[in-house]
């Protein structure tokens, strides 16, 4: 479903109908990569097959957390909107705000991969803000980017097993 998913969404045709079905994909894909990186948080293994699934999974997520929010944005200026109006601004920073939290709580509430998950969504979070886009929204990118950092330096000071929490 995952893999199926992203080759839609990697591949669909730009304009018309199809901006509203890759937003429907990328929310479906999103969601079975969550129940993916729930489910790998308690299977028991060692070594590379502990490490592999869940560090893929927690970068998958991470990725399809900001995701989204990018694909909406440009859905958005393919349709006409203006990323220069006040309104525009508005959701966008208001999108990264809740990625932010989103992100935060997946890692207060990780037990493995959260390394994996955090690096994919500051990586995103900063390509949004290195984009020649508004100003408060490269701001508000890189805040997001920042609480993500803020909370698995958090998760990891409360953790004795770091390694898994961090890594896998």
């Amino acid at each position: 479903m995952i893999f199926a998913g992203s080759l839609a969404w990697a591949v669909y045709p730009q304009g018309g109908v199809w901006q509203y079905v890759a937003q429907v994909l990328i929310f479906g894909i999103t969601a079975a990569a969550a129940v993916a990186y729930v489910r790998l948080q308690t299977v028991p293994a060692d070594g590379l097959a502990r490490v592999l699934p869940r560090a893929t999974a927690g970068l998958l997520l991470g990725w399809l957390t900001v995701a989204p929010v990018a694909n909406v944005g440009s859905t958005g200026v393919a349709l006409g909107i203006s990323p220069d109006t006040l309104a525009a601004q508005a959701w966008a920073v208001a999108a990264l705000v809740t990625v932010a939290g989103i992100a935060a709580a997946v890692l207060l509430g990780s037990y493995v991969a959260a390394g994996p998950f955090a690096v994919a969504v500051i990586w995103g979070l900063l390509g949004i803000a290195a984009a020649e886009g508004p100003r408060q929204v490269a701001v508000a990118a890189v805040c997001a980017a920042a609480v993500v950092l803020v909370a698995l330096a958090g998760r990891a000071l409360t953790r004795a097993d770091r390694s898994a929490l961090l890594v896998g």
